[in-house]
C-alpha cells in the first residue's frame, strides 16, 4: 500500500505517529483488486453462468489445442488425450502465452479453431507462472471471446492454485 500521512513527533516520549488521510493499494494488491472487480462485472452480466457452459463431447474426434510454442503443456494434453482415446486427433495452434501479444494471438487461435467445424472441443493450455505471467488469461477480451465460442472450451492454465478468469 501507499499511505499519505502527516507525521507527528513527540520528542519528550520519543514517539512518532502518522495520521493517514489516504491509503491505496499498489502492485499485486491493486492488480488483484482490478481482477476481482472484473470478475464481479462479468459475473453480474452472466458471463460465467452455468447454463452458458457447453457440454463436452464424450469421445472427441478432433481436439483443438491453443498453447505456447514447443510447450510441456501441449505435450501433456496430447499424451493424456491419446491415453484416454487413441483415435483422437489434434489441431495445434502455437501462440505467445505471455507478454503483450498473448491476448491477440490466443484470441485469434481460438477463433480459427472455433470456425473449424471438425474441431469438437478446444483446450487453451499453458504451464504455471507468476500472477503477471498468467494475466492474459484474466483479460476481459479473452474471457468474452471464449464465452462467444460455439465450440466447448476447456481452460487448462497454470497449476491447481492458479485461478485465471478464463477458468470460470
Amino acid at each position: 500500500v501507499v499511505v499519505h500521512a502527516k507525521p507527528q513527533l513527540y520528542p519528550a516520549r520519543g514517539t512518532l505517529s502518522l495520521y493517514a488521510d489516504q491509503i491505496r493499494q499498489v502492485g499485486v494488491g491493486e492488480l488483484l483488486a482490478q481482477l476481482e472487480h472484473l470478475r464481479r462485472v462479468l459475473t453480474a452480466e452472466g458471463v460465467f453462468d452455468a447454463d452458458r457452459k457447453r457440454p463436452l463431447p464424450f469421445l472427441p474426434r478432433v481436439v483443438g489445442v491453443v498453447c505456447g510454442r514447443a510447450s510441456a503443456a501441449e505435450k501433456d494434453v496430447r499424451e493424456n488425450g491419446r491415453r484416454r482415446w487413441p483415435a483422437v486427433q489434434f489441431r495445434v495452434e502455437e501462440v505467445a502465452v505471455q507478454g503483450p501479444s498473448a491476448v491477440t494471438e490466443v484470441n485469434a487461435a481460438i477463433a480459427r479453431l472455433d470456425a473449424d467445424a471438425e474441431v469438437d472441443v478446444i483446450v487453451v493450455t499453458r504451464g504455471g507462472g507468476s500472477l503477471e505471467d498468467l494475466l492474459p488469461f484474466s483479460n476481459e477480451a479473452m474471457v468474452r471471446a471464449v464465452a462467444a465460442c460455439r465450440t466447448p472450451v476447456v481452460s487448462a492454465i497454470g497449476h491447481e492454485a492458479d485461478t485465471p478468469l478464463l477458468d470460470l
